[in-house]
């Protein structure tokens, strides 16, 4: 019997902050995640986002759409070792969650935390085609997240992610 690493997949779990200064309030940014070995294949991806408050008086918050202090989009991008423009183009998107602006309605994103009637914790990404998927020896997978309004001066955001990956590649 031939061995499936997709029933065995390797997962690399992160907590990343990012910080929005009023300068850049509504800024995408981007963070590294993991730098692949061999060439590998991204299978999976889940997300939260906490919004940290800086005093011990306030507790974190979870995310909530019909707030102006949402995130239009957390997605994991590829990134190539012959990539020397450092653009992150749509195309190079591996996994993607996105929403609408203050609007749970219109499609916007709850990031809400497990302990919530609502909440699920860590929340899918959508996988893209098995083309942006694939990552060659020494591509690295880079995390983007886009906060919505100006009105996120200094905010911090606490993006909890999982990523699954195989190393190889699918047919």
């Amino acid at each position: 019997m031939g061995f499936n690493p997709r029933l065995a997949p390797y997962t690399v779990s992160k907590q990343l902050n990012f910080i929005a200064s009023s300068k850049m309030a509504a800024t995408t940014q981007y963070q590294p995640l993991f730098r692949f070995p061999y060439q590998g294949q991204l299978i999976g991806a889940y997300g939260n986002v906490s919004r940290v408050y800086a005093d011990a008086a306030t507790k974190d918050a979870a995310i909530d759409a019909a707030t102006n202090a949402n995130i239009t989009e957390l997605s994991i991008l590829k990134h190539a070792t012959d990539d020397t423009t450092l653009t992150y183009a749509t195309g190079l998107r591996a996994a993607i969650l996105t929403g609408a602006n203050d609007s749970v309605t219109g499609g916007g994103v709850d990031y809400t935390w497990p302990t919530t009637t609502t909440g699920v914790g860590m929340k899918a990404l959508t996988n893209k085609t098995a083309t942006r998927r694939t990552f060659g020896a020494g591509d690295q997978a880079i995390v983007k997240l886009t906060p919505a309004y100006a009105t996120n001066a200094h905010y911090v955001w606490r993006v909890d992610l999982q990523m699954d990956y195989i190393i190889g590649m699918e047919a």
